[in-house]
């Protein structure tokens, strides 16, 4: 969604919440055939960022 859609709001807000604005981008390079590797994934930022976000939409 984030290649197709990279001004939608809820793209940059999660994408940078759970993963991260660098491993993004370096994944969608490697997508994209500009990059040899994708970007990594912590597992403990994904679980930290999806509590926030969780938080956030009850409050």
């Amino acid at each position: 969604m984030y290649l197709d859609e990279i001004e939608n709001e809820i793209s940059i807000e999660y994408a940078n919440s759970l993963y991260g604005y660098k491993n993004v981008r370096s994944e969608m390079r490697y997508l994209t055939g500009d990059r040899l590797t994708g970007g990594k994934v912590s597992l403990k930022k994904f679980f930290d960022g999806l509590l926030q976000e969780c938080n956030e939409s009850i409050f």
